[in-house]
């Protein structure tokens, strides 16, 4: 019986180790303050978490959160602690500008990127949210273009790793269509990242 659990156990290791691990990042959760206006970012960023994880669950898929009030140093070290290759991580994020017309959906790579996986998934997020919510689309950047020198849930993320920006809180625009399309936007971000683990 020990040696047909134990080969039950490695089996189980083995398949988990095959299929690609998703973490899937609320930004600004706990104990981040994250950026306010016509919607609250970490509430928002925790929703699309939310979803997108009982989504992607439901379709048999490798799940990790950080868990609550953890600092981002130690959302870096979890997961690489446990990622590997052809893992991919999402951080999500809503942009804020002083500017109300300031409108649209922008993803973030690591500086000088060849990673094709990475790639692929920021533009199809960016092209699908823009989309979907008729906002503009500020397109694929690296991540030392914002308003950060570098990113860390970007730069230095073992696996495959985007920043999205859905859109700006600070927008009556964006924040109207998304309100009406936030379960879309969450579901649509879940299929997108399943996909892009194919490439």
């Amino acid at each position: 019986m020990e040696i047909k659990a134990t080969q039950e156990k490695q089996f189980a290791n083995a398949v988990k180790a095959a299929k690609p691990t998703y973490f899937v990042i609320a930004g600004h959760r706990g104990l981040g303050t994250g950026a306010h206006g016509y919607i609250d970012e970490a509430s928002c960023a925790c929703d699309i978490q939310e979803q997108m994880t009982k989504y992607m669950r439901g379709r048999g898929a490798i799940v990790v959160n950080e868990p609550v009030k953890m600092e981002l140093a130690d959302v870096v070290r979890m997961v690489n602690g446990q990622c590997k290759k052809g893992d991919l991580c999402l951080d999500i994020h809503f942009n804020a500008s002083s500017n109300p017309n300031a409108s649209g959906v922008e993803a973030y790579i690591r500086q000088g990127s060849t990673d094709a996986m990475e790639k692929s998934f920021a533009s199809r997020l960016v092209n699908s949210i823009s989309s979907l919510l008729g906002i503009a689309n500020r397109g694929v950047k690296a991540d030392n273009t914002g308003a950060h020198t570098r990113i860390a849930m970007c730069r230095d993320i073992k696996c495959s790793s985007v920043l999205i920006e859905v859109c700006f809180c600070t927008s009556p625009k964006d924040c109207g269509a998304y309100q009406q399309n936030q379960v879309k936007v969450a579901q649509t971000m879940a299929e997108i990242m399943l996909n892009s683990s194919k490439i």
